[in-house]
């Protein structure tokens, strides 16, 4: 008599996404994130130590893999029926090569029924990844080492209720690679972390710069009528550390935030008015 095992999946997060792994002290065994590790080799763990202006960050041990391992990060359920128009799943990676020689292989797959049918929709492979070398185990040094991804190829026939994706590394003689601040969200691709829904059409063109900050963060915002407006700054778990009620102008308006009480880091900046918010990342170097 043959044993049946079924998965149950979470429910489908809403749009947008964003993972910035702050929030786990491991990938095993939790609803968010299922690692599939055939081999029984090193596989996508959890690292505290390093992470795209922050300290966590998926992380997979490459460096001393046999050729030909491959390694899966598979997210939950995510509700994508509710698109129109288009959408974009960036992504943060930071990786070297050993040698010129190696061969790893990044890929992204998506479904639209929950894993039983994918797709590959990106594929990178030994210099597409990165042309830089390091012959010890990598580990990422500084912001500028992370790559940003943006993806514009997940068609509307993935646009369901059931709609998940997966990285998939094959290991080809590299190094370790990281993955940080997933983001899936509706519209063209944004280097600003997408992390909040604006439904309010009186709040529009919410821009932070420069980014990263060193003293002084200019948010600039447009709104069709006077208004009351809201402006936070939050830590990665959520905490309100900045609050601001801004006399707000019809049209574009301009407001500068002082940096220098906040620690070097990753943070969220948002907007609230009429109930609803809109939400942007920023730096702080």
């Amino acid at each position: 008599m043959k044993t049946a095992y079924i998965l149950v999946l979470p429910a489908s997060l809403p749009v947008p996404v964003f993972e910035g792994f702050e929030n786990y002290s491991t990938l095993d065994n939790i609803e968010q994130w299922e690692v599939v590790n055939s081999g029984g080799n090193n596989k996508w763990e959890l690292t505290n130590t390093v992470g795209l202006a922050s300290s966590n960050s998926a992380r997979l041990m490459n460096s001393n893999q046999p050729i030909g391992t491959i390694d899966e990060l598979v997210s939950a359920p995510v509700d994508l029926s509710g698109i129109n128009g288009s959408m974009t799943l960036s992504f943060r990676y930071a990786y070297k090569r050993k040698s010129s020689q190696d061969d790893d292989f990044l890929r992204v797959y998506v479904t639209s029924d929950c894993g039983d049918n994918w797709a590959v929709r990106k594929t990178l492979h030994g210099g597409q990844i990165t042309t830089a070398t390091q012959a010890s185990a990598y580990v990422p040094a500084a912001d500028n080492e992370w790559t940003t991804v943006h993806m514009t190829n997940i068609t509307n026939t993935y646009w369901s209720e059931n709609f998940r994706y997966k990285f998939q590394f094959e290991a080809g003689g590299g190094n370790n690679i990281y993955l940080d601040n997933i983001n899936i969200y509706a519209g063209a691709p944004s280097d600003n972390l997408i992390v909040g829904i604006s439904e309010n059409e009186g709040v529009d063109g919410l821009a932070v710069y420069p980014n990263p900050a060193d003293e002084e963060l200019n948010v600039r915002f447009a709104v069709n009528n006077a208004q009351t407006t809201m402006v936070h700054v939050q830590d990665l778990s959520g905490k309100i550390l900045q609050t601001y009620a801004i006399q707000a102008n019809v049209g574009s308006n301009l407001m500068m935030i002082n940096t220098q009480e906040l620690a070097s880091g990753m943070y969220f900046l948002s907007i609230e008015s009429g109930g609803f918010q809109q939400t942007v990342q920023f730096t702080v170097k």
